[in-house]
């Protein structure tokens, strides 16, 4: 039992301290980022400070007005108190966005990952997840001697 919330203990502080240095995770639901960024990829990404350390070229997530999730897209050109992006897959650019709505910077990304996180975004992923935190916690807790069985040879296996 200690060592499971011990361990329980580690994996907080770890997301604690990714999500306090400011990692975010993100999942691609579009095509507009291929192929550099396949659809359903994990996308990590870094929150912007204030100066906004943006380049030409960086994949940056922002927010427009109207739409609801985020935008991920490549900086084409920056502008005084703007920038202007593009879809890589995309014929055409995006409408000039305020800089202080350019919020992170993509760092990497893991292909087909995504599809986990956008299963575990629907009702049922979620309690399906939490289902299975809850299992292993208490299966983790559970005394070793319930966890003990007997072998065919008279030995136990824990």
């Amino acid at each position: 039992m200690k060592q499971t919330l011990i361990i329980a203990a580690a994996i907080a502080l770890i997301v604690g301290g990714f999500f306090a240095a400011g990692i975010r995770i993100h999942y691609v639901a579009s095509a507009s980022m291929e192929p550099a960024i396949p659809m359903y990829s994990l996308v990590v990404s870094r929150t912007l400070d204030a100066e906004k350390n943006i380049e030409t070229g960086d994949i940056v997530i922002f927010s427009q007005r109207n739409v609801t999730m985020p935008v991920m897209h490549r900086v084409v050109e920056l502008g005084d108190g703007y920038v202007i992006t593009k879809g890589d897959a995309n014929s055409s650019l995006d409408s000039a966005a305020e800089l202080e709505n350019v919020t992170e910077k993509a760092m990497f990304h893991v292909p087909l990952l995504g599809y986990f996180i956008r299963f575990v975004h629907t009702p049922g992923g979620s309690k399906l997840l939490a289902a299975a935190v809850a299992a292993l916690l208490i299966m983790g807790c559970l005394p070793a001697g319930i966890r003990r069985r007997k072998t065919a040879y008279g030995g136990e296996i824990e």
